[in-house]
């Protein structure tokens, strides 16, 4: 494998588009179903969850999904709690997907532990999270089954990597932990505001990074032949970015991705397929 190898994330996206695809329609034909249905709940102004609302409604479209995106920006926490109620109780919905992160002064027990453990498709709840990590659930965090695919088609062997995460929230860091440490392998958890990160960036060859800073991950900084799952996400004048440095030297890490065109694709098209293990099971 030559250094420096980026990950083409778009054509694996559309590879695994299509299959999830068919996987949809035969669902179905199967079942005389002509569609199915689910919300996304938004609760705060940020204009990239709304962004990434959207791209989740438009494969949504592709894939015979009717959705609905309800925008909770402006209410009070009390609205929101009876609202996520009414709609958590209605059996024509089969699935509930509340984008992350919450507005600041929301209670985040208070709302995910409304959600039904079985309409979660982003394993937020206390419960879906705890069952995964003791190996419970058949289902697993988009998250995942992302970095797994990728591990798997480029042959990264687990057993031989010093592991690295640079986040600890319930979409990525903690999923990411549960996974490996059910592997039984070592790893390293932390945010990306530890004042001794770059030492740890320097012991470990497997990085999985999502801060949302500019340049976090200085190349001067990493070990020869380091492999990179970049999956911060800022935006600036100039467009969209990750945590990646990139120059010349890029040509030390072994194996990456990239922000744009990146793992995010890939997160949409499995949260549709535990959507789809939903409405089987």
């Amino acid at each position: 494998m030559k250094l420096g190898k980026i990950i083409n994330c778009n054509y694996i996206n559309q590879k695994t588009f299509n299959y999830i695809k068919k996987k949809f329609f035969f669902f179905f034909t199967l079942n005389k179903l002509s569609s199915s249905f689910f919300f996304s709940i938004l609760t705060n102004n940020n204009k990239e969850s709304l962004i990434y609302l959207k791209k989740k409604s438009l494969k949504a479209k592709d894939l015979y999904i009717d959705s609905c995106i309800i925008n909770v920006s402006q209410a009070s926490e009390n609205k929101i709690l009876y609202i996520f109620k009414k709609l958590f109780k209605n059996n024509l919905n089969s699935g509930i997907l509340i984008q992350l992160p919450l507005r600041k002064d929301l209670s985040y027990l208070k709302i995910s532990n409304l959600l039904y453990y079985n309409k979660d498709l982003d394993f937020i709840l206390n419960k879906n999270i705890g069952n995964y990590n003791i190996c419970y659930l058949k289902n697993s965090p988009s998250i995942i089954r992302s970095c797994l695919l990728l591990l798997t088609l480029f042959n990264i062997k687990l057993c031989k990597k010093n592991i690295l995460i640079i986040n600890k929230s319930n979409l990525i860091g903690k999923p990411l932990l549960g996974f490996f440490l059910n592997q039984n392998l070592s790893v390293t958890i932390s945010n990306g505001f530890l004042k001794n990160i770059n030492k740890l960036i320097k012991k470990n060859n497997l990085i999985f990074s999502a801060v949302g800073v500019l340049n976090f991950l200085k190349l001067d900084k990493l070990k020869n032949n380091s492999i990179i799952f970049d999956l911060g996400f800022g935006r600036n004048n100039k467009g969209v970015f990750g945590d990646l440095e990139y120059s010349k030297k890029i040509k030390k890490v072994k194996l990456l991705t990239t922000v744009p065109f990146g793992i995010g694709s890939l997160n949409i098209n499995f949260l549709f397929e535990n959507f789809l293990k939903i409405l089987v099971y």
